[in-house]
């Protein structure tokens, strides 16, 4: 079982720390971050998510104080940081919390994944998602906060498979979608 930060050595949960010195910040190593629209997460989520950025979590002891956002502007072109957020709210702990019960499911132990990170913009929904490298061996996604409540129904909802992981999504994008509507027609906007 190996949980890939890519490129990487197996590694999990609070590990995703870079070992420092005292109180200094430190960053962890660089997992990817997928985005996706609200009007693509109605079609599928997994299979229209980009890649967006390399995605650095920064620890103060033992603290995830703020997640730091690193692009590629073009092949030319230096790297740069694109957007810091910071977790004065709790998100991190609670998302770091998640990875940690992930690392320890027994399915983790049937193959080898890479780890990332899947936002939909426009829908509140976040996720830890485990690409499989392993032939045979479903992707894995824990929906993490801030996402919707019902993305989350139990302390630790596993979604096995895009399908099943996109299915859930697609149902909260059409509502969403339908509420948006609605209220432009209500307004007397077009909705498009």
């Amino acid at each position: 079982m190996a949980i890939n930060f890519q490129p990487g050595k197996p590694e999990n949960g609070r590990a995703l720390a870079v070992a420092g010195v005292g109180e200094a910040l430190r960053a962890a190593r660089p997992h990817r971050s997928f985005t996706c629209s609200l009007a693509d997460a109605e079609a599928n989520v997994v299979t229209r998510a980009a890649f967006a950025a390399w995605r650095y979590l920064v620890f103060l002891g033992e603290d995830c104080l703020a997640a730091a956002k690193v692009q590629r502007r073009s092949e030319n072109q230096a790297a740069i940081l694109s957007s810091v957020v910071y977790g004065g709210d709790g998100d991190f702990v609670a998302q770091l919390a998640e990875l940690d019960w992930l690392a320890a499911e027994a399915e983790i132990e049937q193959g080898d994944f890479e780890l990332r990170f899947l936002r939909v913009r426009g829908l509140g929904v976040a996720a830890w998602w485990l690409s499989s490298v392993t032939a045979g061996v479903n992707d894995l996604f824990v929906p993490v906060p801030p996402s919707q409540q019902a993305l989350r129904p139990h302390e630790h909802t596993l979604y096995r498979g895009a399908e099943q992981f996109s299915s859930a999504v697609r149902e909260l994008a059409n509502k969403k979608l339908k509420l948006v509507t609605e209220k432009d027609l209500l307004e007397g906007f077009p909705s498009h």
